[in-house]
């Protein structure tokens, strides 16, 4: 999947979210990985994609999973 074709999407989802503040979508994919137990370090394995937004107003730094928005 490119970012560029589903951009609008998640865009169009992110306003639906009420959150206060106009966000700011940053340009691609962040890939969260899973952990077993709190405070280990996981390399490589399972990861939950995602896109990363900042509050216009402040600054606070919002994670979506690409899947809660609706996009596969």
């Amino acid at each position: 999947m490119k970012f560029e074709d589903v951009k609008s999407k998640i865009f169009k989802q992110l306003q639906k979210r009420d959150l206060g503040e106009d966000l700011i979508l940053l340009e691609g994919c962040v890939n969260q990985s899973l952990a077993k137990a709190a405070g280990e370090i996981v390399i490589g394995g399972p990861t939950i994609p995602m896109v990363m937004t900042i509050g216009k107003k402040t600054g606070r730094v919002y994670f979506f999973a690409l899947n809660a928005l609706g996009i596969k």
